[in-house]
């Protein structure tokens, strides 16, 4: 099987979004058709980074124009998009597919790509080159041995899912460790031993299922 790892950089409303809330959005498609001269698209986004901003993120979504339905629990979002322009993933056929979330963040997409021939993705590059300024990161044949899981991950609540992003965030778990316990709780203004509860929590649900999935 061959993959393609590519940063684009193009006109996008969600890019234009996450950049101005600092968030991540990973996006995954789930439908792509035509009806009355228009594109329409469904997505599901998972997003990552400061709730508030996160609401803020759903807010200025739901008042685009090119937004016509929003659907939202927590961090994900279901969107239906009337697209004034192609997007990206118009250029998809039956023979490439997502190998992973479109990642967004700040200026930049991320799309990791499949196919079982180099020459669909070479298309597909090409196609996105007409869109916006695209990176090739690397295009190899290989295993792929990573897939979108999300909907498998074990459900965290909402403070333990921020406790772990934050800790992500700031550095907790870098060598050298850029920050400690106590001033993680600080910035999520509980007091230690709650934060401490919550981070704990997520590691002890999270760890297990990343452990089987190396076995």
């Amino acid at each position: 099987m061959w993959v393609v790892s590519l940063e684009i950089e193009h006109e996008c409303i969600i890019l234009s979004k996450t950049k101005k809330f600092d968030l991540v959005d990973n996006t995954y498609l789930l439908s792509l058709y035509h009806k009355n001269n228009h594109v329409y698209y469904t997505n599901v986004h998972y997003l990552h980074g400061d709730p508030r901003q996160v609401t803020n993120f759903i807010s200025a979504l739901k008042k685009d124009p090119q937004i016509i339905k929003v659907e939202t629990k927590g961090n994900i979002v279901y969107t239906l998009t009337k697209a004034k322009k192609l997007p990206i993933a118009y250029y998809f056929n039956k023979e490439t597919f997502l190998i992973t979330p479109v990642i967004h963040q700040k200026e930049k997409e991320v799309w990791n790509v499949g196919a079982w021939e180099k020459e669909e993705l070479l298309n597909f590059i090409k196609k996105a080159k007409s869109l916006g300024k695209v990176k090739v990161k690397k295009i190899c044949r290989t295993f792929v041995s990573e897939l979108f899981v999300q909907k498998t991950l074990p459900k965290l609540t909402t403070k333990q899912r921020e406790a772990l992003e934050l800790a992500i965030k700031e550095g907790y778990y870098t060598i050298p460790k850029k920050i400690e316990t106590d001033k993680l709780a600080q910035l999520m203004k509980l007091s230690r031993a709650t934060y401490k509860e919550h981070l704990r929590k997520a590691e002890a649900k999270l760890l297990p299922f990343v452990l089987k999935a190396q076995l």
